[in-house]
């Protein structure tokens, strides 16, 4: 039997009460004793009330089956790595306060630490796309959920970690084709290892941050602040080793500073302006 409160407050057993979903759609309730057999139903037994649905669920990019099972599976792949590759992790440490050890592990790289940095490399794009689909649920997933219809939320998971895949591989085409104009391939050789370190470390710091997203209240300020601090210092240890690097090898600050525009912050300008675009 249904029991509820109409909304003149009378209680609603014994009544049909009919239910205003949307605008458009509206359902009907009945318990089985509202109406006797043979008998008119009196109108003064029907009963309208509203209920809106949940804006966390209409509204949100994270709460479907692709985001959460990503995440999971992100999970267990980080902790194999952590398991299989705990001395290459604290390797990538070391090398961020210790200059000469850095250089001694460049210059005796082995397979088993190149095979490190590749996959790391590779789960990078993984990260950095669930990241940037939360913070985007965050602030902004009210917009974008309007301009998504429901059916597609759940491939924006796919779509942002395509994308930045590609922002990957122009990045990576771009750098190239600077080592075939200058013709210093050993420059271009150490650039291209410290961006595996970087995202190498991206990944160890930032992977654990990512579960505070199934905590729905306070762990979404934590993730947000922790992630903008991580990612702030990985920026500046970014930029500061890439300026020793061009300095050092006689490189002007003018070609590192069109580098940095031409080729780290073009393409994610570009994809950030025709999504702005489109919305």
């Amino acid at each position: 039997m249904l029991d509820g409160v109409g909304m003149d407050g009378s209680r609603g057993n014994g009544m049909i009460w009919q239910t205003t979903l949307s605008d458009s759609d509206t359902a009907v309730l009945w318990s089985p004793y509202a109406v006797v057999p043979g008998e008119s139903m009196p109108p003064s037994h029907v009963k309208s009330f509203t209920v809106q649905a949940s804006p966390l669920y209409d509204t949100s990019l994270v709460h479907n089956v692709v985001f959460e099972t990503s995440l999971v599976a992100l999970f267990v792949v980080y902790c194999l790595v952590v398991y299989f590759y705990r001395g290459c992790i604290v390797s990538l440490f070391k090398l961020m306060h210790n200059r000469a050890y850095a250089l001694k592990v460049y210059e005796e790289q082995t397979y088993f630490f190149r095979v490190f940095l590749n996959l790391m490399s590779g789960l990078c794009v993984w990260v950095y796309g669930l990241i940037v689909v939360r913070v985007v649920d965050l602030f902004g997933g009210t917009i974008l959920s309007e301009a998504i219809p429901m059916g597609l939320r759940s491939w924006i998971v796919p779509c942002v970690v395509l994308a930045i895949a590609l922002i990957g591989a122009y990045q990576r085409l771009m750098i190239g084709l600077i080592g075939s104009v200058t013709r210093d391939e050993a420059m271009i050789g150490q650039l291209l290892y410290l961006r595996r370190v970087i995202h190498g470390l991206a990944v160890v710091l930032l992977t654990p941050l990512l579960l505070l997203c199934l905590d729905p209240g306070f762990g979404e300020t934590i993730f947000v602040v922790a992630s903008a601090v991580v990612i702030t210092i990985l920026m500046f240890v970014f930029l500061s080793r890439s300026y020793l690097l061009f300095v050092h090898r006689g490189v002007s600050i003018l070609n590192w500073f069109l580098y940095l525009c031409g080729v780290e912050a073009f393409p994610i300008s570009f994809f950030v302006l025709i999504v702005a675009k489109n919305i």
